[in-house]
């Protein structure tokens, strides 16, 4: 590890606890047709907006960014569980949890 310009072996550098990688994140790329879907808490709709980029990790994993309602970007976290994120034509509609307007439909539709 390189220590005051001087290159040494870390367990001789007294109070070193660990050496921990840093997620950076390296790129970003479009939205690609991405869509991410919320219900609002307050009168129990969904609301969709396009997902604007990816933001991709040097460990490999990309996020979601989405704007909010001043256009400021920002990253979406995979604990929103109350969030979904998907492509429109590659997987199948999935309601939200608690919403029953998309199950009744696609039920309804069904023969």
């Amino acid at each position: 590890m390189l220590w005051r310009n001087d290159l040494r072996r870390a367990r001789n550098i007294e109070g070193f606890k660990e050496i921990r990688e840093r997620r950076q994140i390296i790129g970003v790329v479009p939205g690609g047709g991405w869509m991410t879907e919320w219900q609002d808490p307050d009168d129990g709709t969904s609301i969709a907006d396009p997902v604007v980029a990816w933001a991709v990790y040097s460990d490999g994993e990309a996020r979601p960014i989405d704007t909010d309602s001043t256009g400021e970007a920002c990253l979406l976290f995979p604990s929103d569980k109350d969030r979904r994120t998907y492509h429109p034509g590659q997987i199948p509609a999935v309601p939200l949890p608690g919403d029953k307007s998309l199950l009744s439909s696609t039920v309804s539709g069904v023969d």
